[in-house]
């Protein structure tokens, strides 16, 4: 898959021009940036080195819809952990991650979050998969651009492994968005609500997640929910 790194509200210039080095270091130049510093880029482009054009070619938008458009696969980092029914979805490792996006096509969105607070919940609950890397509890927050070349790296090898077989074209992020939506019209239909439909959700973003359905196997899977939607006595949008 093609990488699409994005920092959402990062903090410091600094810290931007270390992850367009990193990205440079493994091959990798789609940088995204959702409302970075105010104020001059002189230490991102200090820190970048030899990466500037890496740095000067990333796009910066306001919005993290906008930063996800066209994305196949859409994953958020986190140093967050819980139990599995307490935490938004289980979380995987980065070689895991790599596992999943060498055989698929199409962009994969990697989220890293402020260096101050992360991701917020709902942009970690509404991800594809949710990524985290194995660090010591004693002190899990990693550097930002430690954590991007952690995962960058893993990325790396496992494109370097080509798939014996061709492969087929995957669901894009908003083809699933449209199918946990109906989804979710059908639990709603059979009384689930609050709490409980929350956890359902979650638990069929999981799967999902993990499966990376492709486009055939999405259109069957829209079609199946419909007729249990209609017959449930619902109407599919």
């Amino acid at each position: 898959m093609e990488v699409r790194v994005v920092l959402v509200e990062p903090r410091y210039w600094w810290n931007v021009g270390s992850v367009a080095r990193v990205m440079k270091n493994f091959g990798y130049r789609d940088l995204w940036l959702v409302s970075p510093p105010p104020g001059p880029r002189d230490d991102a482009l200090t820190a970048a080195v030899h990466a500037g054009d890496v740095l000067e070619a990333a796009r910066v938008v306001g919005d993290l819809d906008e930063a996800l458009s066209g994305a196949s696969l859409v994953a958020a980092t986190t140093s967050r952990v819980a139990g599995e029914r307490k935490f938004h979805r289980r979380p995987i490792p980065p070689r895991e991650l790599a596992r999943i996006s060498a055989s698929e096509e199409g962009i994969l969105a990697l989220l890293f979050g402020s260096e101050d607070f992360g991701l917020r919940n709902e942009v970690v609950s509404s991800s594809d998969l949710v990524v985290t890397i194995p660090t010591s509890p004693e002190y899990p927050s990693m550097n930002l651009s430690h954590a991007v070349a952690v995962v960058l790296y893993e990325l790396r090898v496992a494109s370097m492994e080509a798939p014996p077989f061709p492969v087929p074209r995957a669901a894009s992020h908003e083809d699933r968005e449209r199918l946990m939506s109906l989804i979710r019209s059908i639990m709603e239909a059979t009384g689930l609500w609050g709490p409980r439909l929350r956890r359902y959700e979650a638990a069929v973003r999981r799967v999902l997640g993990r499966a990376s359905p492709t486009i055939w196997e999405y259109h069957a899977l829209m079609g199946v929910a419909r007729r249990v939607l209609l017959a449930l006595g619902g109407e599919p949008e």
